[in-house]
């Protein structure tokens, strides 16, 4: 019973400091949201878009076929023309106190000239996630606190939505 007591004090004070931290969170610099032009004949675009239900201060790795973009912050969208085919996007958060990641992938079959849209989201929940294939979040005891990474193709018009309030990505030198 103390056991399970002080695990339910801990992951309340987590959780405070989290949301007192995504207060602090970074805002995003870059220039404003801007449709890039439609991609030639022979590839396709792909939008990667973050944004969190509530701010983080956590930011997210970006890998699309292995070639790591970066990160993504709340708030930012990047954009790429790549060839058409099976593009697998990876997304990764490092936990607060940086003892676990947690990551996700999605894989998309883009058509030429087909132009795609992800949304990114980092969510806190307080309850352990399902286990998946799709979802691991390496080293969380069951029912730790846990910042999970959320990759989910949209829709043009929501995208374009979401994509109005996001600035552009600006590259780490």
């Amino acid at each position: 019973m103390l056991r399970r007591r002080s695990c339910d004090l801990a992951a309340s004070a987590i959780l405070l400091l989290a949301f007192v931290l995504a207060g602090c969170a970074p805002r995003a610099t870059g220039p404003p949201f801007s449709a890039a032009m439609s991609p030639a004949a022979d590839r396709a675009r792909l939008y990667l878009y973050r944004v969190d239900p509530r701010s983080s201060i956590s930011p997210v790795r970006i890998r699309v076929n292995g070639r790591d973009l970066g990160v993504l912050h709340d708030g930012e969208y990047a954009t790429l023309e790549v060839p058409p085919g099976v593009r697998r996007i990876e997304a990764g958060v490092r936990s607060v106190a940086f003892v676990a990641w947690g990551w996700n992938d999605q894989q998309l079959r883009l058509s030429p000239g087909e132009t795609a849209y992800v949304e990114i989201s980092v969510r806190l929940t307080e309850r352990a996630q399902p286990a998946s294939r799709s979802l691991d979040i390496a080293g969380r005891p069951g029912g730790a606190v846990s910042e999970n990474v959320y990759l989910r193709p949209t829709g043009e018009a929501d995208a374009l939505e979401a994509l109005r309030q996001t600035t552009r990505r600006v590259p780490s030198p």
